[in-house]
């Protein structure tokens, strides 16, 4: 009896202190790292002890990032990561489910192991407290989006797989965004990330993304993984009145998990029904039924139970944290009538007699008590700007209705006409000539930003959302008439390139933003704000809001040509190549393609076959540029059938490059006289009425003519003829040649003396360099010299020819000879030259340099030269040098001259002197 007494107190005892070891709190860190990363320490008999990594897995991890307040965790190390400590080890033989908010939630185990040797302690890194955004087309404050995570240690998004309409509701709550109406798993190929979160299986009751059970992250992801999209309710809680006899009566719906569901009746007041009328801009509620009396809706019932306080402007205000009763059924779906509000018999939709529905029919309100302060609200509900006047014997004739409400009481301040008190609808005996009536002061939008609530990951299409900086709101564009013009202006607006498609869309139903106007744009506006608009009043219906799908920006090319200059073009878009119609293409089209490839500006806009047919899978036409755009993603097109027919003609530019060149004549010798340009293939005096020096610096450059030293105009040596006028041209600072300048299309007309220039150039040529394969700018530093590794001495080597430090052009050379090839091969640190080759390019010149080496020069650039104008050949030369290999290490061990010299002069200063001591002590007599 007594052993077992013993027996029985001896398992009471270690029974107890399991408890206590397990039930206490246990207090943990990591040390020896930084906050969220470190080995994992537990306090333990008034130490800290390091944890074996034995009997530890992934759930133990996650409830100790937990626990810390560092969120997932990230990286497991072992064999002292971080050091070893000083103190022994402890296995942690708990069993965790990794649902617990610490280690002391845990349940003990077996205790198989007590203790480990320092190289099997745990090292942890947690990924330290996480942040979330929902993130729209780079908007980070939106509420309708794809879930963006950070922390100090990582970044990227939560992962599709698995995401749900739980994990979504602790998303939006975390980022104050209400609760969720949708989770969907998109692919978005084009976002930048290295990890995911994984698994959530939140709960939706969850107040940190750390407390879901099932978090995990994965680092090094797939590109091709989806991401988790969430449509919070806040700003997105989409309502609409159905089946009513006026826009702004009906049974209630809501847009709810991607359907429109009814809503059940439990605590349904006129608070409600407040906040409905007033998202829905439909004036102050009428009547709230709760028994179907629009007729029973079908499907799911919304799931929450909402709780106003009347003073809300937004359904979205109030409160949606309880569930609604599990007995609403159908027959209990709330509808609401509201009043509605507009001005009659007025001259605009901003004047009139004040007109409210009782949800049958319209009638006016009765002037009693009316004054400025209901008439601001009135004004402000419709978006009308303020009151300018009120009006009690109205002007605007009798109403054709009855008189519905005695009085209307605002104190003027009230965001929403569903905020004033009213009296009950009825009828009332009112002279129908002092019925309430208002002047407001009208439409007055102000400027306005343009964006496009984006589409799934389609970047480039979606809803198109405007915010007015009068209003400071973001709204729609009505999509009742919006159509291909308005869609064109608006990817033009936002340099979304071309549209493609225009369309209505529904797919947020942003049913608490106005709608502010409807677009009637001809297409060929610069901007949205240049199309006639008609502003509209609520109610705001976003049953039909305006979409566009645009090309987005796109590549542009010029094939087919003679050169890189000239020839057909076509542009790139979804990995095609497109081409582009001739229909609608002008000079100020082909001027824009020139720009933007860096190609001067346009000669000729080609709409012959000149360049030959191409066989297109997509086609572009009616291309509008104005001319000024530096990307033709700027300007405005069409897209066509694929069905053209291959052998038609298409848009095809010549620019300036390459294809225009100068002279000057009547002067007294190649470097000064009057500007004459040639196009094609004759001369025409250039013509202006504003002529500025860095004209006629390029004109110099060109002509390698160093720098315009004057400038002259009404001339006596000009002459009156038909001539190019030159229009808008600008000429940056070191451009080397008039073609490579800016400039609008040219024209051809009558040019007198008055309009022609004389230009005087310094008349000094000068070659800041020549680079060859391989080395760098000549003259370079030394350093520069022995750094830099040569092309094979028998390869061929251009020579493009710098005319300052920062600018160099591909020169025509001609008549280069085997001593200007030795030169070249001098320079080059190889042997002598054993050809001198001469090739053709397609392509002009105004003027070509002819060297005149010795071949013993030590490069190209110190070499005499000559410059000879062209003869307007569609063709230049250029020089390629063949050199034998070097005979002996002077390739690699080349010393300039300058240092020889240095190296000789050092010499004699230090080893005269002491020549001459030793000679002195020797007794040789001095000789000097």
């Amino acid at each position: 009896m007594e052993s077992t007494s013993q027996i029985l107190i001896t398992v009471l005892s270690l029974f107890a202190s399991i408890q206590l070891c397990t039930s206490g709190n246990i207090t943990i860190r990591l040390a020896d790292g930084f906050r969220c990363i470190g080995r994992l320490e537990i306090y333990s008999g008034s130490n800290w002890k390091s944890v074996c990594s034995t009997n530890l897995n992934m759930n133990h991890t996650r409830v100790a990032c937990r626990q810390l307040s560092c969120g997932v965790p990230v990286s497991i190390y072992t064999r002292a990561y971080f050091g070893a400590s000083d103190g022994e080890n402890v296995a942690l033989n708990l069993q965790c489910n990794r649902t617990e908010s610490a280690l002391s939630d845990c349940s003990p185990s077996d205790p198989q192991i007590q203790t480990c040797s320092q190289a099997e302690s745990i090292n942890l890194e947690c990924s330290g407290p996480l942040q979330l955004w929902i993130v729209n087309h780079g908007d980070q404050g939106s509420c309708a989006g794809v879930v963006y995570v950070s922390s100090s240690s990582t970044s990227g998004y939560i992962s599709g797989e698995g995401w749900d309409i739980d994990d979504a509701n602790v998303v939006c709550r975390l980022t104050g965004c209400g609760f969720a109406l949708s989770a969907a798993s998109i692919s978005h190929n084009d976002l930048y990330y290295n990890s995911l979160l994984l698994n959530l299986g939140c709960l939706g009751t969850e107040y940190n993304l750390e407390d879901c059970p099932g978090i995990s992250l994965m680092r090094n992801t797939n590109r091709n993984s989806t991401i988790g999209q969430v449509v919070c309710s806040k700003d997105n809680l989409s309502l609409r009145l159905v089946n009513g006899s006026t826009l702004c009566s009906g049974r209630l719906e809501v847009y709810h998990r991607l359907s429109w569901v009814t809503v059940c009746r439990s605590n349904w007041t006129m608070n409600q029904a407040k906040a409905v009328c007033a998202q829905l801009g439909c004036g102050f509620p009428v009547q709230v039924y709760s028994d179907a009396h629009y007729g029973q809706g079908y499907g799911d019932i919304f799931p929450r139970d909402v709780l106003c306080s009347g003073n809300e402007t937004s359904l979205m205000d109030c409160d949606f944290t309880q569930p609604r009763p599990s007995s609403c059924t159908h027959d209990q779906d709330v509808s609401i009538i509201c009043s509605g509000l507009r001005l009659a018999n007025g001259p605009s939709r901003c004047s009139g007699l004040v007109e409210v529905n009782d949800g049958s029919q319209w009638g006016s309100v009765c002037s009693t008590d009316w004054d400025i302060e209901n008439a601001n609200v009135i004004c402000r509900h419709l978006r009308c700007g303020s009151a300018l006047s009120v009006q009690t014997r109205n002007l605007y004739g009798e109403s054709q209705g009855p008189v519905l409400l005695e009085g209307m009481y605002c104190n003027g301040s009230e965001k929403s006409l569903s905020q004033c008190s009213a009296s009950q609808f009825g009828s009332y005996i009112c002279d129908t000539l002092q019925v309430a009536a208002v002047e407001c002061s009208g439409e007055y939008f102000g400027s306005f930003e343009i964006r496009m609530r984006a589409e799934g990951s389609q970047y480039t299409g979606g809803q198109v959302e405007i915010y007015s900086s009068n209003q400071s709101t973001w709204g729609t564009i009505s999509g009742r008439h919006w159509d291909i013009n308005d869609a064109q202006v608006l990817c033009k607006s936002l340099e979304y390139g071309f549209a493609l498609a225009a369309y209505n869309s529904s797919e947020y139903l942003r049913q608490n933003s106005p709608v502010w106007f409807e677009a009637n744009c001809y297409g060929n506006e610069i901007h949205l704000s240049q199309c006639p608009l008609t502003l509209l009043g609520p109610p705001d219906l976003h049953t039909s809001d305006a979409a566009v799908l645009c090309t987005g920006y796109f590549s542009v090319r010029i094939v087919n040509g003679t050169s890189q200059t000239a020839g057909n073009v076509e542009i790139s878009y979804g990995n095609t190549w497109g081409s582009i119609s001739t229909e609608g293409w002008d000079i100020y089209d082909a001027n824009v393609v020139c720009r933007s490839e860096r190609h001067g500006f346009a000669l000729a806009a080609v709409t012959d076959s000149r360049f030959g047919a191409i066989s297109s899978s997509m086609w572009f036409k009616d291309i509008q540029c104005s001319g000024a755009e530096y990307s033709l993603s700027s300007c405005s097109g069409k897209t066509m059938p694929n069905n053209i027919n291959s052998s038609s003609a298409t848009a095809a530019v010549i620019c300036s490059s390459d294809q225009l060149i100068v002279r000057l004549v009547n002067g007294t010798d190649r470097c000064n006289g009057i500007l004459e340009v040639n196009r094609f293939s004759s001369w025409e005096p250039a013509c202006s009425n504003d002529w500025y020096s860095d004209i006629a610096d390029a004109v110099c450059n060109e002509l390698y003519c160093g720098k315009a030293s004057s400038i002259q105009t009404n001339n006596s040596s000009g002459y009156g003829q038909e001539g190019v006028w030159l229009n808008y041209v600008e000429c940056y600072t070191q451009v080397p040649s008039l073609s490579e300048c800016s400039s609008l299309p040219w024209n051809t007309s009558f040019c007198d003396s008055s309009h022609q220039v004389h230009i005087t150039c310094s008349g000094q040529p000068f070659l800041y360099g020549v680079k060859l394969s391989g080395f760098p700018v000549e003259p370079y530093d030394y350093y520069e010299w022995f750094t830099y590794q040569s092309a094979p001495c028998s390869s061929e080597v251009k020579m493009p020819l710098f005319t300052d430090k920062n600018t160099y052009v591909n020169a025509s050379v001609v008549n280069l000879d085997i001593e200007d090839g030795n030169t070249v091969c001098r320079q080059r640190r190889c042997g002598s030259a054993t050809a001198v080759l001469t090739h053709r390019e397609y392509g002009r010149k105004s003027a070509s340099i002819s060297f005149q080496c010795t071949g013993h020069e030590m490069s190209l650039s110190s070499c005499p030269f000559l410059v000879l104008n062209s003869n307007g050949s569609q063709y230049w030369n250029y020089a390629t040098v063949i050199c034998s290999d070097p005979v002996n290490i002077y390739r690699y061990m080349y010393i300039p001259p300058l240092c020889i010299s240095i190296i000789v002069l050092l010499l004699v200063v230090i080893f005269v002197p002491e020549w001459r001591c030793r000679t002195k002590d020797a007794g040789v007599p001095e000789k000097y």
